[in-house]
């Protein structure tokens, strides 16, 4: 009996031991997912929420980047990461409007709880505008491709559809950079959070400026919507055309338009290459489309134009 007794105790230690070092292997996603303080009822101390911050911003960055790549994001995760950075950020302002130097706190620890609850703020804010931009990327990219072929009215259609999507993202990733640039990145406690940080207020402005530059040519398609229909037909413009569509093209700036800036630029190479042509004397006739000339739907190479040498 006091043999079995030993046993049990020494089976007991050890499967106390295999929790242990479960735990031990399983703390970087308990601390990512669980929220901090709630199970012992005690409130998160300020490091534990500045560091939780730093998680979720970066969780938050890789989001983004594959939304912009027109990777599919985790969307599942959108919410979670959302309601957690929230939680971080109300917590770190009301632990920063309590602190003093009396309780041991100075005044950059309270600045630097302050710069942590904003970069929560931007991971939220951008988190939750990942699911629309994508999907309003992947119909930009279908217009694109209809555009590309001399598709003018489906192309115009398609990307109204996705102009409620962007916008509604552009809206999250505005409030999402009026955090990022509020942060004082020297008051983050190591040059790792900094950088984090930087980089996804760097990826929020990218985002930013991609949607900017897909308005613009989609605004300067529908506003050159007859002319370019006349190229793609082989029709010659007339010359106060031909002077708005170059004019028009001046103002574009593909290399902003990120994963789209490629097809952009085919589609403005595509336009010079069948103007010239046509202010040269040569009628290239109703069959002769952008699509023929490119050589392939949707992803055509427009004369002169060179791929890039990555996919970025």
């Amino acid at each position: 009996m006091r043999e079995k007794s030993l046993r049990l105790r020494l089976l007991s230690k050890r499967t106390l031991v295999w929790i242990l070092v479960v735990l031990v292997l399983l703390s970087p996603f308990i601390v990512t997912f669980m929220p901090f303080g709630k199970g012992s009822g005690e409130k998160p101390k300020p490091t534990e929420l500045m560091a939780k911050a730093t998680v979720l911003a970066n969780m938050s960055l890789t989001q983004l980047s594959r939304a912009l790549s027109l990777l599919e994001p985790n969307t599942s995760k959108t919410w979670v990461i959302a309601s957690q950075a929230f939680s971080v950020s109300r917590d770190l302002m009301e632990a920063a409007n309590e602190v003093s130097v009396n309780k041991g706190f100075s005044a950059a620890m309270k600045k630097a709880m302050e710069s942590y609850a904003l970069l929560a703020n931007e991971s939220a804010e951008s988190t939750l505008a990942v699911p629309e931009l994508y999907e309003g990327l992947l119909k930009t990219a279908e217009a694109l491709g209809l555009a590309e072929n001399c598709r003018i009215d489906e192309a115009l259609k398609t990307y109204e559809e996705a102009k409620p999507l962007l916008t509604n993202a552009r809206e999250r990733l505005s409030e999402a950079l009026g955090y990022g640039s509020s942060i004082d990145t020297s008051a983050l406690l190591s040059l790792q959070h900094k950088e984090i940080a930087e980089n996804l207020t760097n990826k929020v402005a990218e985002a930013l400026s991609m949607l900017n530059e897909i308005n613009r040519f989609f605004n300067f398609l529908a506003q050159n919507n007859d002319t370019v229909k006349k190229l793609c037909t082989g029709e010659k413009p007339s010359p106060q055309e031909a002077e708005n569509l170059v004019k028009g093209i001046k103002s574009l700036r593909p290399e902003k338009a990120g994963a789209m800036g490629y097809n952009e630029a085919v589609i403005i190479e595509q336009l010079l290459s069948k103007l010239g042509s046509l202010q040269q004397g040569g009628q290239e006739g109703p069959g002769a489309s952008s699509g023929e000339q490119s050589g392939s739907q949707g992803g055509g190479h427009g004369a002169g134009y060179r791929a890039p040498s990555s996919d970025d």
